[in-house]
């Protein structure tokens, strides 16, 4: 409820990503996906006050800051919504 529409992806060594507050998914349980694949658009799904990604990592059962993976955002390409006046 509180997440809204998200993807959990299992990347092994009780390391998760998730992605919450989703309008659409693109991928299905249980797919493999790749680094840079589409999985979902994000919105204002769940118990939010405005449409946004909320982000996260999950190490062992704890979140994590998911910055600390990122690559200077090497697959979250943020431009084209900050073009069209997202941020």
């Amino acid at each position: 409820y509180y997440s809204g529409k998200l993807v959990i992806i299992d990347h092994g060594l009780e390391i998760f990503s998730l992605y919450m507050h989703l309008d659409e998914i693109s991928c299905r349980p249980g797919e493999t996906v790749q680094g840079g694949q589409i999985v979902g658009r994000s919105g204002n799904s769940g118990r939010v006050t405005g449409p946004h990604l909320h982000w996260g990592v999950k190490i062992a059962g704890s979140f994590i800051d998911p910055l600390r993976f990122s690559e200077e955002s090497k697959y979250l390409n943020l431009l084209p919504w900050q073009e069209a006046g997202g941020g």
